[in-house]
């Protein structure tokens, strides 16, 4: 949610659409700090970029408000369609998930929960494809 210019019209559009969508780690940062900290503390070289985006908490949610602040919390962790399930990252962590070059093994562990031959997930930022041995 963090880093647009209009997030309060972006929100606005997707909802006219009735598009579904999943809550995000920054999603979750609007209501939350306590994430935040437990990751700055296991992983120091992230400190920085975490208290940025804290600095930015206030402001963001003045900018979209109150109502849809509450919409974003409503948001589920998981959409699951027919053979397919959407996520951020992990299905119950909101803040992890494998990169791109993880083990088979690993993706496999991560998302064998969902029960679906296809997961597709954004919080990496990375482009890419996996297949997995069956």
């Amino acid at each position: 949610m963090f880093g647009g210019t209009h997030p309060r019209e972006i929100i606005d559009e997707i909802r006219t659409l009735g598009w579904p969508g999943v809550l995000g780690n920054t999603d979750e940062m609007l209501w939350t700090q306590e994430r935040p900290i437990e990751m700055a503390s296991a992983h120091p070289h992230l400190a920085s970029l975490l208290g940025r985006l804290q600095d930015m908490v206030a402001p963001m949610r003045a900018r979209i408000g109150n109502e849809r602040l509450r919409w974003l919390r409503s948001l589920p962790t998981v959409q699951a369609g027919e053979g397919f399930a959407v996520v951020h990252a992990r299905p119950k962590d909101l803040w992890q998930a494998p990169m791109a070059n993880a083990a088979d093994e690993e993706i496999e562990k991560t998302y064998m929960e969902l029960g679906v031959p296809v997961v597709v997930y954004g919080h990496i930022h990375v482009s890419h494809v996996r297949r997995c041995p069956e």
